[in-house]
């Protein structure tokens, strides 16, 4: 059962697949695209107009945001200045009285004139040290210290100061919402005599604020600038008096002008609106009035709902009417095209199909593949009898197989027919008697197979299968077929003589089952990469266990056999014994080492045999020549003064002097005394004679470390090094030569490097001469190997490494 997501999607590719279908009709197309037009060009209208209606609605609200802003503004401002004018009248009474100084004169005029304006709750009078002396309310004590209030300290620094508006305070005496305004009173002279301040009440301007229409979320406020707090705010939440706003859209926004419109949240409840804000004249004081958006868009939203339904009506009516029209053309054109589509499948099908009359007798209409099949044109077996196209032979089946068709209705059988040219070949033929309403038969259906190439296939099928049973039964090697999982399912008479069992008893077994155990593994591997298809074939030298427990050796090479998508069927392997060539093998690989040893041991002999002779030359033969020399000697002295004997002794003595050299020569050529002292300083005394013999320089390379050999094993590295050096100065043309010695607890490495011409290794490898053989089996009979890299113009190398795990002592 398919998930529920793979059938929505099945559903959504068919809807797509028909809606293609039917779009790819002129008329449906252009009615499709008509409707279409019609309801993009309803709801551009409608998305038009909510567009428009969105614009002059947010217009509006920026408009009216604005004008509710100046209406404020004007009525903070007049209250500002009669409370301005009214300070400025009572200062010049004052002062036209001098009442600064005489308290009982200042308060009648304070408490006379505190009430000319609704929004004062008190006047009073702070004089020159802050101290409040007068009030015009009489429940309000005097006698307060007003010295570290702003209004005091900015007055009292500034003598050019207008009225000056202080940030909103809750009145410690009455507790109402005020903010005070202030003027400076000051003598003739310009001296500072104090100050008057006005504290207005902020109820009246909060009921002027909550008159202003600005919606159920909408917010205005009146704002100290310079502390940014609230003085009067429309909602009037609690706690709002006096609480600065965290928001910096509106100190933005009034540095960069005084007046203007923005949209933004610059409020305590974090609604978005459109805000208008006015800074009031030059008083420190800004209004601003603000027109929540979602409101706007409610509105919006709810002048649209009567055009939205319309829209949607007409959407539906438009595309109802051109579904209809598309359902009834697509029935006609469905019908047009079944006719065409079949009209199409009978002309191009591959089989033959062919209409027969009711009693089966006349063909009566036919498609190309059947015509040609037969060797006709359609025109001309149009109306022919059926037996035309059966061989005599054929014809009687022809009856029977009508007579049968007539009564089952359905038939499929094979026949006989014939070519125009005469030739005859086998048909496979589905014949159906179609019936009308009343049970009468109208006329008989037949789809007609050429099946000539599928017999031949056949046959050649057979001859394959009949010569891979010959080949596989009669070959001299063991063959055997196994499934994926390695079980023998078929196997050959070779295979069976080959591991000793019966064919039943093979098919029982594994090919693990008859493998030798230390082979298992690496076959394991092997088979493992074919079935991966990592390979196609793979072949092995492996070991099987007879039936009667020998041991024998194969050459086994195995190939998978897959199916059209790659997935492997079974594997067929073809095992060769080559147990006696194994043996051969062995026998010849022991009698190779055994020469190797022979070759070594006779190589040490003629070491040592070498040793002896460079030591008794040394030794016997140099005393005697020094014994001789002396007597030479002894002899010029004795005879110093018969000159021509002087002559001859000397001559003597020359003589006895190079026969002492050549000595010397042959006993080191025969064995270098130096070896005695070890390899490195053999090596030294090597490369200084070559560089001294040849004039080619010779630089080795050591790193110190301590070489630690058994005579063979120096003897040998010497000898091949030797061998190196003579081959670089007879063949290399080098202009130097380097030798490189390097040694670990376990292993020692050398390499002679020179930069002459160099050689074909390969040319070299296949001469006859025993040089560089020599030098390899020198090697190889004391575990060590010797890798030459060369190349004509580009220098050769010689490199030497052994192994000093298994040395051995003399």
């Amino acid at each position: 059962m398919n998930p529920p997501h793979n059938n929505d999607e099945s559903a959504q590719t068919g809807w797509r697949s028909k809606l293609s279908q039917v779009l790819r009709d002129p008329f449906a197309a252009r009615l499709a695209a008509s409707a279409g037009t019609l309801i993009i060009l309803t709801w551009g209208l409608l998305g038009f107009d909510l567009w428009s209606k969105h614009i002059q609605g947010e217009t509006a609200a920026r408009e009216q945001a604005a004008a509710i802003a100046r209406a404020m503004d004007e009525r903070v401002v007049r209250t500002l200045r009669l409370a301005d004018q009214l300070l400025k009248v009572v200062g010049e009474e004052i002062k036209e009285k001098q009442s600064w100084a005489n308290v009982d004169a200042l308060t009648p005029i304070l408490r006379r004139l505190g009430p000319q304006l609704d929004e004062i709750l008190t006047l009073s009078l702070v004089d020159a040290q802050g101290i409040g002396i007068g009030q015009s309310n009489p429940s309000v004590a005097v006698g307060f210290s007003y010295t570290d209030s702003d209004y005091f300290q900015a007055h009292s620094t500034q003598p050019n100061l207008g009225l000056f508006v202080e940030k909103p305070i809750v009145g410690p005496a009455s507790g109402q919402r005020i903010f005070t305004v202030s003027r400076r009173v000051s003598g003739a002279d310009g001296a500072f005599l104090g100050v008057l301040v006005a504290s207005l009440r902020t109820d009246a301007l909060a009921a002027d604020f909550a008159s202003a229409t600005i919606g159920k979320k909408g917010a205005a406020h009146l704002i100290h600038i310079p502390s940014l707090q609230i003085i009067v705010r429309q909602p009037d939440y609690q706690g709002t008096f006096g609480k600065s706003l965290p928001y910096r859209d509106i100190q933005e926004e009034l540095a960069r002008a005084p007046r203007g419109v923005f949209r933004g949240d610059a409020s305590l409840d974090g609604e978005e609106r459109i805000f208008a804000y006015r800074r009031i004249g030059d008083f420190p004081l800004a209004v601003s009035v603000g027109l929540a958006t979602s409101e706007i868009r409610t509105d919006l939203l709810r002048e649209f709902a009567s055009t939205l339904l319309m829209a949607l009506i007409l959407s539906v009516i438009i595309g109802g009417g051109t579904v209809f029209i598309l359902a009834a053309h697509r029935r006609e054109v469905g019908l047009k095209e079944s006719m065409r589509r079949w009209q199409q499948i009978f002309e191009h099908a591959g089989w033959g199909i062919a209409v027969g009359s009711a009693d089966g007798k006349t063909l009566e209409q036919m498609n190309p593949a059947y015509a040609h099949m037969h060797g006709y044109s359609v025109d001309e077996l149009t109306g022919q009898a059926i037996e035309v196209v059966y061989p005599p032979s054929a014809r009687k089946q022809l009856c029977e197989n009508i007579a049968l068709n007539h009564q089952q209705g359905h038939r499929r059988f094979e026949s006989l027919h014939i070519h125009r040219d005469g030739h005859v070949f086998p048909v496979l033929i589905d014949a159906t008697t179609v019936r009308g309403e009343l049970g009468e038969i109208l006329y008989r259906v037949l789809n007609v197979q050429d099946i000539s190439q599928i017999r031949r296939a056949q046959e050649e099928m057979r001859i394959a299968r009949e010569f891979f049973q010959y080949t596989f039964d009669a070959a001299p090697v063991g063959m055997a077929i196994a499934d994926i999982e390695g079980r023998y399912t078929r196997v050959n008479r070779s295979m069976c003589e080959f591991t000793g069992y019966s064919e039943s008893e093979l098919l029982a077994l594994n090919y693990a089952d008859i493998t030798h155990p230390d082979d298992i593994e690496r076959n394991m591997a092997a088979r493992q990469a074919l079935l991966d298809a990592q390979c196609q074939s793979f072949q092995m030298e492996k070991r099987y266990i007879r039936k009667d427990g020998r041991e024998i050796w194969a050459l086994m090479v195995a190939s998978l056999v897959t199916d059209s998508d790659g997935k492997p069927l079974y594997s067929i392997g073809q095992m060769l014994d080559i147990t006696e060539r194994k043996k051969s093998a062995l026998a010849l690989a022991v009698s190779r080492q055994k020469l190797r040893a022979l070759a070594a041991y006779q190589e040490e002999m003629l070491e040592l045999e070498r040793k002896h002779i460079a030591r008794e030359v040394h030794d016997e033969l140099g005393q005697l020549l020094t014994a001789l020399k002396m007597d030479i000697s002894l002899v010029r002295l004795r005879f110093g003064d018969n000159l021509p004997l002087q002559e001859m002794i000397e001559g003597m003595r020359s003589l006895v002097e190079q026969t002492i050299n050549v000595v010397r020569q042959v006993a080191s050529n025969l064995r270098p005394a130096v070896l005695d002292h070890g390899l490195a300083p053999a090596i030294e005394w090597l490369a200084d004679d070559f560089a001294q013999r040849w004039s080619i320089p010779c630089r080795v390379d050591t790193d110190d470390s301590e070489i630690e050999l058994d005579e063979q094993q120096s003897t040998a590295v010497f000898r091949v090094i030797q061998e190196s050096l003579t081959n670089v100065a007879r063949h290399a043309q080098a202009q130097e030569v380097v030798i490189s010695l390097r040694a670990s607890k376990q292993q020692l490495w050398v390499i002679v490097k020179d930069d002459g011409c160099g050689f074909d290794t390969v040319a070299v490898g296949k001469a006859r001469g025993f040089g560089l053989f020599g030098m390899r089996e020198r090697l190889l009979a004391l575990g060590g190997t010797l890798r030459i890299v060369s190349a004509p113009g580009q220098g050769t190398s010689v490199g030497i490494e052994l192994s000093l795990a298994n040395r051995t002592s003399l």
